[in-house]
């Protein structure tokens, strides 16, 4: 795919942001659009071509941040109330705009007692109906999350999830979802129209996981 222009939504945020930072890296021409305007530096320290305020309410605003996109990465803000409505209206926007493909990251599992986890199947449904070329990719639990709990861990003694320690799950790493996001954004080698489900190693127990963590302990 020739280079063209990506709009990076949240570009700002932790993971937005490093999708940002791989896809500068690896020479394409990136729009970053924040919610605030303070935080529009930031963004152009990571290099992108230009910077831009928008709101995803705001038809306005998205109609500006997409005109002459060609490519999208949308990833919605966490816990929006109206989370389902704000990314249909951008998936209208970007179709209206012209966009031609759209690379949407949410989660995986899907757990009907999470409103926010509920609330991707309509925009997820949108994309699917809109005629853009898409990749959904829905990443497992991240590795970097051990980061956080790891001084509770070695003080403790005790790893805790809420999640059954009989239940397998799989873990993922950060950079290896962002560089299959910036393949998906840049290149035609993914395939379209595809869907990326579960990206993650191997499924272990937490009672094993928490075996292995112990080996860190001591």
């Amino acid at each position: 795919m020739a280079q063209s222009l990506i709009l990076s939504v949240g570009a700002d945020g932790r993971f937005a942001g490093m999708v940002v930072a791989e896809l500068v890296r690896r020479g394409a021409s990136v729009r970053g659009m924040v919610h605030k305007a303070e935080n529009a530096g930031k963004v152009r320290a990571r290099g992108v071509a230009e910077a831009v305020t928008g709101d995803l309410r705001d038809p306005k605003t998205l109609a500006a941040a997409l005109k002459g996109v060609e490519s999208a990465f949308y990833i919605a803000p966490a816990f929006l109330p109206d989370e389902a409505e704000v990314g249909i209206g951008f998936v209208t926007a970007a179709k209206d705009a012209g966009v031609c493909r759209i690379v949407f990251l949410f989660s995986y599992p899907i757990l009907a007692a999470l409103q926010d986890h509920l609330a991707k199947g309509p925009v997820e449904n949108a994309i699917l109906e809109s005629g853009m070329e898409y990749t959904f990719l829905q990443p497992a639990i991240f590795f970097q999350n051990y980061a956080a709990a790891w001084p509770t861990v070695a003080q403790t003694g005790v790893f805790a999830e809420p999640y059954s320690a009989e239940r397998p799950m799989t873990r993922v790493d950060y950079p290896d979802v962002v560089e299959v996001a910036a393949v998906a954004l840049m290149e035609d080698r993914l395939g379209w129209v595809k869907k990326t489900n579960e990206m993650g190693v191997e499924s272990i127990h937490y009672t094993n996981e928490a075996e292995r963590a112990s080996g860190f302990q001591n």
